[in-house]
Formats: structure tokens, sequence, C-alpha cells
């Protein structure tokens, strides 16, 4: 298939996904939101017809007690370990994490032992230039000292780092080492059909193509530790200019629009005129052949001038893409995590601007950078694991010397539990859905309550069933409602009676009545 061609197709898939999205939210009833039984989250007012007294607000990750949860502890590994892929293997019941770990990472200071960027308008574009700097240091987590290793838990949260016995190390094989030749899982695929191919690797050959033509290698595996190479690995099309493609994170399967999709640090390496790192999409049927990279998000009045993304990790969840980008602070070097969404994939929002998990303060081990990889969802929690840093770039390791640590923490947050609507204690809250039509026999709403704490009050989450004429239901009624007053999913009912099956398919709205508590969602089930 042909540039042109490709273009083509990737394009009728776009217009196609764009027809199931506008498509699938009505049902022929005069554009009637027909939900069925996907979950609906509170992040936006896509459900939201009107609310009152009650207010969206971010939930920020809670770090794991023992943070951080993986750390240098053997004599392989010093003062830098990365966290590369990390996954929850249902079979073995395990959770598993590659990562590297560096053989030195140390500052050095002397002339011409670095670089240092400056820019310079040309035309209408910055162009980047490397100029000599003092400031350097020994070792690079993608060079020659970095050892790919293994760690596994079995509840994510205390670690071991087995005996592999695969690579010698200073005369042992007692170590966590994996082999040379051995693949970062990019993704588990969920959409292949074929097992021998269900991990799948962007591995050695791929470039940057940030000043210089890239390559692209797939490679194909079973359990992600025995890897073959794609037989359709060849040059990537990436015209005859330069900077096609930076530094980018790997979604995986978008099942949403039918792809695969990567994001892509589009601007700082191709020469756009905002002389930064902003965030592209690029998608392919196949992993092989890719699309013409696509701006999707760029930094706005609301960031600060010093406004970058480093990265953007993207993955679909309930039906929404959540994106975790990085933000890089370039005057302060801060990096952290914030939280963008989408309905269409292209077209993202970030209402809040504060951090989804904070840095850690003065002297811990994540002051200054948090690089976040996709999360999982595992028994009813969001595990965000991230690589955390106190510091970013030459000259602060060179200030730190000898304390400079990079490390793996855990941070959480309770199952759909990204954006919440809050209610307080005196009026309460009150949040109108939009009409909509359901399947399914019983109504469920994941919700915190507030803990006894003498200022907030009892818990009070009571919901009714309107009509489409706002007129409440009997048997349905708020009057007749059951209160729900504690943390957790919680199946609704009215004077002890929880079956809908009579109203499934029909227009209706949900009207909630809220105090001392938080939503998170909602969801019509057969059970």
């Amino acid at each position: 298939m042909n540039a042109l061609a490709l273009r083509t197709t990737l394009i009728m898939v776009l217009l196609l996904s764009a027809a199931r999205l506008n498509g699938g939210a009505a049902d022929g009833q005069n554009g009637l939101t027909h939900i069925g039984t996907q979950k609906q989250l509170f992040i936006d007012d896509y459900i939201v017809e009107q609310m009152s007294h009650v207010k969206r607000i971010l939930n920020h990750g809670v770090k794991a007690p023992n943070n951080p949860v993986v750390r240098a502890d053997r004599p392989w590994e010093t003062n830098y370990l990365r966290l590369n892929k990390i996954v929850y293997d249902d079979k073995d019941g395990l959770f598993k994490m590659w990562y590297s770990a560096m053989d030195e990472f140390k500052p050095k200071k002397e002339p011409g032992a670095g670089y240092r960027v400056e820019w310079t308008l040309e035309g209408d574009s910055f162009a980047r230039v490397n100029v000599p700097d003092p400031y350097g240091y020994y070792g690079d987590p993608n060079g020659d000292g970095s050892k790919l290793c293994l760690a596994t838990s079995k509840d994510g949260v205390h670690w071991e780092k087995p005996n592999l016995g695969k690579v010698e190390y200073k005369g042992s094989r007692d170590n966590n080492i994996l082999p040379p030749g051995s693949r970062i899982p990019t993704l588990l695929d969920p959409h292949e059909t074929d097992p021998s191919r269900r991990y799948k690797a962007v591995a050695d050959g791929y470039k940057f193509s940030a000043y210089h033509y890239g390559r692209i290698n797939v490679f194909y595996s079973a359990d992600g530790f025995e890897w073959r190479p794609a037989p359709e690995n060849k040059e990537m099309d990436i015209a005859s200019k330069k900077g096609r493609w930076g530094p980018n994170k790997f979604m995986g399967w978008d099942p949403i629009r039918g792809v695969y999709a990567t994001h892509i640090e589009s601007c700082l390496h191709r020469r756009c005129p905002l002389g930064k790192r902003v965030t592209g999409r690029s998608e392919s049927p196949d992993m092989i052949r890719w699309s013409e990279v696509q701006t999707i998000m760029i930094p706005d009045e609301r960031d600060t001038p010093g406004t970058e993304f480093y990265a953007f990790p993207a993955f679909v969840y309930e039906g929404i893409y959540i994106g975790v980008p990085w933000i890089f602070e370039t005057t302060e070097s801060l990096h952290f995590p914030q939280l963008a969404f989408s309905r269409d994939g292209i077209n993202y929002q970030r209402p809040f601007r504060e951090p989804l998990t904070n840095l850690g303060d003065h002297g811990d081990f994540d002051e200054t950078t948090h690089y976040g990889n996709n999360p999982l969802f595992h028994d009813g929690t969001i595990w965000m694991y991230y690589s955390g840093g106190n510091w970013r770039g030459p000259e602060p390791l060179h200030e730190i010397g000898d304390k400079a640590v990079f490390s793996i923490g855990l941070a959480t947050l309770p199952e759909d539990g990204f954006v919440s609507l809050t209610a307080g204690k005196l009026i309460p809250g009150k949040v109108l859905t939009r009409v909509l039509s359901f399947e399914g026999k019983h109504l469920y709403l994941n919700m915190i309550a507030s803990k006894h704490n003498w200022g907030s009050g009892p818990t009070q989450v009571k919901v009714e069933v309107l009509d489409s004429a706002h007129t409440p239901i009997p048997g349905f009624t708020l009057e007749e409602a059951d209160n729900l007053a504690s943390s957790g999913k919680h199946r609704v009912s009215w004077k002890g009676k929880s079956d809908l099956g009579s109203l499934a398919g029909k227009p209706v709205q949900l009207r909630f009545t809220v105090r001392n508590a938080k939503l998170d969602s909602f969801q019509f089930r057969d059970k």
C-alpha cells in the first residue's frame, strides 16, 4: 500500500470512528442518549444536564507508604532505576515489572563535558542549537551500561527481584538481570487473535527521527520473554525530511477508533513555530504502517510560559480516552503528571492544571521528577507506577552529587476515581442526568462517603428516577429511595427493591441528591 492509499484508508477510519461516536450516542428515539450497560463517569458533562451545589474535583493519587516500592539495593544497581513496563499476569497471578538499572550515573564538570540548548528564530520557526557546556554526566539510561531487569509482586506493593540465573554479573548468576536480546513489552494486546503475538514490542532498530531517519522494528511474543521479529519489519516511510517522529508513548490498540495508536512529541524536533514539546498522534492498522502525525494538544494561556508536554501516556477507560501528560516546567526543572481526557481521541480537555500525583517534598526521592506509565486497573484499584527522581539535567545532578537518585514509586486511586462530583453538608447537592435509555435491571453507584470528622455530618445519597418530562416515576421517587451512606459500589434501591427492568429501553432521567459525599460513576447492569 502506497503512502497516498494509506492516508486515504486512515481518513476513512477516522470518519467511520466519528460516525460511531456520534451515532452510538443515540438510539433513534429523537436523539435519546442510549447508554446500555456502559459505565458513566462524572469526569465531564457528557451525561449531566444540570447540577447545583456540587463541584467537580480532581482526586490526587495516594502514594504507597513504602515508597519507593522498587529501589536500588543490588550491586548491579546504583542511583538510577527507570520503570519500563508493568503488567498484571492473570495466568500467574503476579504483577510483573521490567525496569532498567544503570551501572553508573555520576555528574561531571569540565570544559566541553556537556551541552546547553539555545534557540534561534529562523523564518517562522525556532531552530535548536546545542552549544558546549561544562555540566555533563557519566552514564546513559539508553546506553551500554543499562541492564534490563525483572521484578515481581503478589500484591503490587511489595516487590521481589527473583534470581533468574540467566546473566553472569561479577562471577555470579544470582541476579534478576534479563539476558541480552530481551525486549521490553510495549503492550499486551487484547485485540490480537494469535496467541504467539499477544505481547508486542517496538525495540532495537527503532530510533527517534528527530535528527535522522528512523527504522521501526516490531517483535512478537507469547509470554513477554521469548521474542521473534515481525516479518513485516521495514524502513519507515518518513518522507524526505528530518523530524517526523519525536519521543513517543505507544498506546496500543484503540478499541474506539479501531486502530493502533501512538502519541508523539511532535513539535520540538519538527521545527514547528512553537519551538517546544507538544503532543501529536499517529495511527496504524497493523503497527507497521503509520499515518502522518497530527498535533492534538499544545500548551495554552492557562499554562506557564515554560510549560511543555514531555510525553503523553494515554489509554481508554470506560469508553473515555484518558491521558496523563508529563508536564515539563522548563524554567523550574520539574516534571509532573496531569490529567487530560477526550471523547474522540483527538480533542483533549485539561480542566485541572494541578498534578494528578503531587511531587515529593524536599529530600524525597521524587522531589523534582515524576515519569508515569499507563496505569493498571486491577482489583478495584487504579495502580499508577512511575519513575521518580530528585534531579533533572546535569546541573541539578552536579549540585546534589551522591544524593542523586531515581527509583520506582506507586500511587493509587480507587476504581473510577480520577474525578468526582463532591457535595457538602449544608445544602444538598443535586445532579440531573440527560434523558437516557439503558439496558439491564439494576443501577449501581460508585461513591466515596465522608468520614466522621466532627465537621461534615452523616452521608446522605439518594437517587430518584424521572420520566422525560422531569416527573418522578412512582416506585422510584426521592421519598422512596433508600439512603447510601458508605464508600464503595452500591446497588441503588427504593424501599428495598432494586429491579428497574420495567424501565429498560424507556426515556428516563436520574437525579442524585447528595450530602457529604463524592460521586464517581454509575452503571446499569443485569445482576
